[in-house]
């Protein structure tokens, strides 16, 4: 009878001090008992100290409230007044741009991208985006994979090699990726998501590539301009929510590293929130393999370990030694 009791208060104590979590738009995250949300503000105390004082917090600097129920209020912020909107969408974005309808079918634009850019530097990195608090706030993302369609290989001993490598390679260096190197089941692990999953398959866009350019003799790369490009071109299954996909841009032979962005957007709108890209080392053994070490440097050592978990936002965060150069 002790035992049950006790267990009974136990339960009755969770029950009762079960957290909320005040998401500001910083991407920083509060432990918290909400108490009171009125016109502009919203009380709280802190989870760890619930008998300690009433903190009080504006309105305008809350991205989303969630609930030990699970339910979530997303704030809007568009006036000093705004109101919560209470929902239990998983997909909830209520600051960007309206819906558009994506296309129906994938279309390679051939005028994405320019050989002959500056050398990268391994291991450095630049920002692009102004919305990167979503980037991180957002719990439930689709994540598109990794998409070749605008790569290239700088290799001067390859040029007329690019049809045999794509048949030969490109879907052994998929796999790779997505069952040895970068599992969606451990980015979501490393990003800190709740909720991670596939979403349309953009890898066989690639089919549709000009394989024939495939192998270029200099540094290759495409704008944050054409990446915008790119992004809207796909023809994609889900309607809404937040997406991620990792574009490979340029696999460097001559200086042995792999360039990519990896980019967080708006599927209904195509907005890209925040995009990354980041160069990492190539090497290892067998042609896949060789780049595919590189995408990996690039994400886990660069993208994840450098930017993502100290929440880096803009590039005067980083330093100028790891800062790549147009």
């Amino acid at each position: 009878m002790k035992l049950v009791l006790i267990i009974i208060g136990i339960l009755s104590f969770s029950q009762i001090y079960s957290q909320d979590y005040i998401i500001l738009k910083s991407g920083e995250e509060i432990e918290s008992k909400v108490l009171e949300i009125n016109e502009s503000n919203v009380k709280y105390k802190r989870f760890s100290n619930v008998d300690g004082p009433t903190y009080t917090i504006d309105k305008t600097n809350i991205f989303m409230i969630k609930y030990e129920s699970g339910d979530k209020d997303v704030f809007n912020s568009a006036t000093n007044n705004s109101t919560a909107s209470n929902t239990t969408s998983n997909n909830t974005n209520t600051s960007l741009s309206p819906s558009q309808e994506g296309p129906s079918e994938f279309v390679f634009n051939n005028q994405i991208g320019q050989v002959g850019c500056n050398k990268q530097r391994i291991n450095a990195t630049k920002i692009y985006g102004t919305k990167a608090s979503e980037a991180f706030i957002q719990q439930n993302i689709v994540f598109y994979g990794f998409d070749f369609t605008y790569s290239k290989l700088t290799n001067k001993g390859k040029l007329n090699d690019g049809p045999i490598l794509i048949e030969k390679y490109f879907k052994d260096f998929n796999n790779i990726l997505n069952r040895e190197l970068l599992p969606v089941f451990n980015i979501r692990r490393w990003l800190r998501k709740t909720n991670m999953f596939y979403g349309t398959n953009i890898f066989e866009n690639y089919t549709k590539m000009d394989a024939s350019q495939f192998v270029v003799e200099d540094n290759y790369c495409f704008s944050f301009e054409d990446l915008q490009k790119i992004i809207a071109s796909y023809a994609l299954n889900e309607t809404n929510g937040y997406g991620m996909v990792v574009n490979i841009e340029n696999l460097n032979k001559h200086y042995e590293y792999v360039s990519m962005y990896i980019t967080f957007f708006d599927i209904a709108s195509r907005e890209i929130l925040y995009s990354v890209k980041v160069v990492g080392k190539a090497g290892g053994s067998g042609w896949a393999n060789h780049y595919a070490q590189g995408i990996n440097s690039g994400f886990r050592e660069v993208f994840i370990d450098y930017v993502y978990k100290q929440r880096f936002s803009s590039n005067g965060q980083i330093h100028p030694n790891r800062l790549l150069l147009d």
